[in-house]
């Protein structure tokens, strides 16, 4: 069961870094995408239940863009902010029952060290796509069809429903990560330990985030730490792949 909370931690980190160097086409310069997270199976496990609902929420505006999850009716809550011109960026982990609240500031050197890093492991395990253009579903108004995603040395199968309506403009965290995938993500499904975790967008605006959405100052009580330790915390999903 921990290996399967561990792989749900770590999809969630994954998404959150691959969402945040969105810069999306002409028509969504500005807006924001919000996912919503459902758990089936496992309903042994309290988990499940206490994921189900959970939120993700990606705003952007010029070239910059903000990450946000409310996890378990905000047990726990990550935000991440990068400004892809500047080339600088922060990452807010706040865990209240644990009286944990984390903050990582990242450099010009650091993002362009995480990107050569998210590269590399890339080129190490290249993945493979298999595109379904008939299964098709309309998320949030948009039409998209069914990929598979086989990551080499993981016996779990990722799949996307993705639309070409919105696309990176560069290389994105996405692109990064997933390098070669055809389209834009708006659904996720992952299996594991009898369980199955779905991320889907229900709600795509055009309407501009205020500025102090991309505030990138450190909050009250927030204590400063690395991308290693935080990646690294156990029972976090110490397998962030950072």
């Amino acid at each position: 069961m921990r290996k399967a909370q561990l792989a749900i931690f770590s999809l969630i980190f994954f998404l959150a870094l691959g969402s945040t160097s969105l810069m999306a086409q002409k028509k969504m310069e500005e807006g924001y995408i919000k996912y919503t997270m459902n758990m089936a199976g496992g309903e042994e496990n309290p988990m499940a239940g206490m994921l189900n609902g959970s939120e993700m929420k990606v705003y952007f505006l010029g070239s910059q863009v903000k990450t946000s999850i409310n996890m378990m009716n905000g047990m726990m809550n990550m935000n991440i902010i990068m400004d892809n011109e500047a080339q600088e960026g922060l990452m807010l982990m706040s865990i209240p029952m644990m009286g944990k609240n984390m903050a990582v500031e990242l450099s010009k050197e650091q993002m362009e060290e995480l990107k050569a890093k998210q590269k590399s492991n890339a080129a190490a395990s290249q993945p493979t796509f298999k595109y379904y253009k008939r299964k098709r579903k309309k998320i949030a108004g948009y039409r998209c069809h069914k990929v598979e995603v086989q990551m080499p040395g993981v016996s779990e199968t990722l799949t996307m429903y993705v639309t070409k309506k919105i696309q990176p403009v560069g290389q994105s965290q996405i692109q990064e990560q997933l390098p070669g995938l055809e389209g834009f993500p708006l659904r996720y499904e992952i299996s594991q330990g009898g369980m199955k975790l779905v991320f889907e967008a229900d709600e795509i605006s055009n309407k501009p985030p205020k500025a102090e959405v991309f505030d990138k100052s450190i909050p009250e009580g927030y204590e400063k730490t690395t991308l290693e330790e935080l990646g690294g915390m156990q029972g976090l999903g110490g397998g962030f792949g950072l």
